[in-house]
């Protein structure tokens, strides 16, 4: 920033005074050449082009003027009967471009005047307000400034708001007298921003900006007002307010470096609010009235330190915050979005203060949730929401980059409706807001139009959900297999995961775990086989289970593909197509994620303790499990051909329950009673007796770690 002479030096007083009044010197002696040897055309206001800088100077009169962008051409237009060169038409003063190359220069005089240079104007150099004359209204909306954005107001009341635009160096603002009123917000600058204001209940807010080096705000006497909202400030802070009861909020704000806040003279107030981060050191003061107080919110952090001296008070009823900031006639924020509004509709704009969008799928009645996508059966899908008013919406629904799928317009409160085509399977639709000045918002929405019957397996550790392919409008639709599916719809609650390997496979529907023992599922007599090559076995499939070596053998067990399986070159893995398994199901979004983590748990052979299993239980996922045999603390003895079992520091209390299982010196057998820590016996007598013995006890997986499916049921 060209304003180099301030010295952010929060420690010394002096060292901030100086260099900031000479800093104003040097801008406003710029704004003063700015006006030599100028040529007043005929009407209120003359507009000329000059070396590439347009300077725009106005009479006595209470001028209104925009510089606007129309037709991809600069223009200067009166507003409210104000003249341009003496006309009530559009001065073209760029054509064929939206660039000033040099400064835009603004003295309009002495009355009451309004400035407004609006979305799309870009200026190369600087651009400078020099209007001391008057209370002065001057709005900077959706600009690009290549250097310094620079303000001079004089006596009045006068109100300035820069909003959505863009500064490659620093903003200067200072007013004199009179209830001033400030608003940056939704600006990003790369240098640093400095306010200065002085008599009158001023009132400053910075919000939603970000500022690439420091902020100085300095108010005077009179009620003052200071905001800071969801502003990331990447230098120091220096706040310095006057004599009055002013008050300053700090609300979801980073400070990358050093702060300093000086309140003087009255009852004054300082809060943070949200979350804040300062990371360098923070010293904050007040006036030392006794009436002063400082209020930290809990999500406030101070990285580098915090000291605070001369607040009394360090309590405040948030009704109290909540009125000075949106009270519906004086609040501070209130009155920031009022100033916008103001400038709005001197323009004839009264577009959103940013282009927005939301997107709602509600009003889609065959759409649910599933696995991080959205699944329908309409073809015909809605998307709802709303965006600026009169934006164009546009979708990109077949992911070639070209928006032309589907469009609306939204209405004059924002709102929007479009439908889209959605394609059979999975798809992303790419929602797009766009408004005249070409500004653009994006959203995205997965979705997945299914034909066929959607199947949701619900664990523990995650739901899968499937879409089977029962679609009637595919000749190698595998209905059979499908409809035998979902004849054991009820019969799959409890079931469990029994096999998985790793790489290859996680296999259910045989066997069901309740009463804390496993089961075969009843099986109906087995179906017929439906293997087509259309439906391969590919990673995210859902596929028939088969004894091996017979085609014509499944009943109610199936398996998720976790890889490709139909490759004949590929030792690592069988070719299940040559092995004719039945695809019936694709699993949806995520889901994917589940049948992962499922297939990445130990296995664990449980065919001793679950002889129900029928032998199949070798490769059974469990997660928490540490294995079948736990040795116990201490160690046992018992005599030959006897029951009673000694132990020399066992904790039998704690660690076995009566009918465990125990295994002492390779025999197995259950306890019968527990007589004390050191003491039980066991149902049948141990005839070979052992001395000193480690014992072990057989420990078998609960509901919880076993992967067990609570239903497999419809739900689309």
């Amino acid at each position: 920033m060209r304003l180099d002479l301030i010295r952010w030096l929060f420690s010394v007083r002096s060292e901030i005074r100086r260099p900031t009044r000479a800093r104003a010197r040097k801008h406003f002696c710029l704004t003063a050449e700015a006006f030599e040897n100028r040529v007043l055309l005929d009407g209120n206001v003359s507009a000329l082009i000059d070396a590439g800088s347009l300077r725009l100077t106005g009479d006595r009169s209470s001028n209104q003027v925009e510089v606007a962008i129309e037709a991809g051409n600069v223009v200067v237009r009166g507003l409210n009967g104000t003249t341009v060169n003496g006309s009530a038409d559009d001065q073209i003063l760029v054509t064929g471009a939206t660039k000033i190359s040099g400064n835009l220069v603004s003295n309009l005089g002495r009355g009451d005047d309004s400035l407004v240079v609006s979305d799309g104007v870009e200026v190369g150099g600087d651009l400078i307000v020099h209007d001391r004359k008057g209370a002065s209204t001057i709005g900077i909306r959706g600009v690009t400034i290549g250097n310094d954005l620079l303000i001079r107001t004089g006596n009045s009341a006068d109100s300035i708001s820069i909003d959505q635009s863009t500064i490659g160096d620093g903003i200067a603002i200072r007013t004199r007298r009179g209830n001033d009123q400030v608003v940056i917000d939704t600006t990003k600058t790369s240098g640093s921003v400095f306010v200065r204001t002085y008599q009158g209940a001023d009132d400053v807010v910075v919000r939603d900006s970000d500022v690439a080096e420091n902020v100085v705000l300095r108010t005077g006497r009179g009620n003052d007002e200071i905001v800071l909202q969801k502003t990331d400030i990447a230098g120091n802070t220096f706040v310095r307010t006057w004599r009055g009861a002013d008050f300053v909020v700090a609300d979801t704000v980073t400070v990358g470096g050093s702060s300093l806040i000086k309140m003087d003279g009255g009852a004054d107030t300082l809060v943070t609010l949200g979350t804040n981060t300062f990371t360098g050191s923070v010293r904050a003061s007040g006036g030392g009235t006794r009436r002063d107080t400082v209020s930290t919110s809990a999500d406030t952090t101070f990285t580098g330190g915090v000291r605070t001296k001369k607040f009394e008070n360090t309590t405040l009823d948030d009704a109290v915050v909540d009125d000075r900031l949106n009270n519906a006639t004086s609040g501070v924020l209130t009155l920031a979005d009022n100033l916008q509004t103001e400038i709005g509709t001197l323009i004839g704009d009264t577009m959103d203060t940013e282009l927005t969008l939301t997107t709602d799928t509600s009003m889609n009645q065959n759409t649910i949730e599933s696995s991080d996508t959205l699944v329908s059966k309409d073809a015909d899908f809605v998307v709802t929401g709303t965006t600026s008013a009169g934006a164009t919406i546009d979708v990109d629904a077949d992911g070639d980059g070209q928006f032309d799928d589907a469009t609306a317009t939204a209405d004059a409160d924002g709102n929007y409706s479009v439908t889209v085509g959605l394609a059979t399977g999975q798809q992303t639709l790419n929602v797009r807001a766009s408004n005249d000045s070409g500004d653009t918002m994006t959203d995205e929405i997965d979705v997945r139009l299914a034909v066929g019957t959607v199947v949701r397996f619900s664990t523990a550790v995650g739901n899968v959900d499937v879409e089977l392919l029962d679609d009637p409008n595919d000749p190698n639709a595998p209905d059979i297999t499908v409809g035998n599916f979902l004849n054991y719809s009820d019969r799959y609650e409890n079931s469990i995961i029994h096999r998985s390997i790793d790489g290859f496979v996680i296999q259910g529907g045989g066997f069901v775990f309740e009463n804390d023992d496993v089961s075969a599922v009843n099986t109906d007599p087995p179906i017929v086989n439906e293997f087509n090559s259309a439906h391969p076995n590919l990673r995210g499939t859902l596929s028939m289970a088969l004894v091996g070596g017979d085609f014509n053998s499944g009943t109610s067990q199936w398996f998720f593909n976790v890889a490709d399986h139909t490759d004949d070159n590929d030792p690592n893995t069988p070719n299940l197509d040559e092995d004719r398994h039945t695809v019936f199901g694709e699993v949806i979004g995520s889901g994917m994620t589940v049948v992962d983590s499922i297939n990445g748990l130990a296995t664990f052979n449980l065919n001793s303790l679950f002889p129900g299993g029928n032998g199949a239980l070798q490769t059974t996922p469990a997660r928490n499990y540490n294995g079948i045999t736990r040795d116990l603390t201490g160690n046992v003895s018992v005599s030959p051909g006897t029951a009673l079992v000694t132990g020399t520091g066992t904790m039998f209390d704690s660690e076995l329950s009566v009918g465990d299982r125990i295994i002492i010196a390779g025999v197995s057998t259950t306890v019968d009673s527990i007589l004390s820590d050191t003491e039980l016996t066991i149902a049948d007598n141990h005839q070979a007796g052992a001395t000193d013995a480690t014992a072990q006890t057989i420990v078998f997986p609960t509901r919880d770690q076993l992967i067990v499916f609570d239903s497999i049921e419809t739900i689309l």
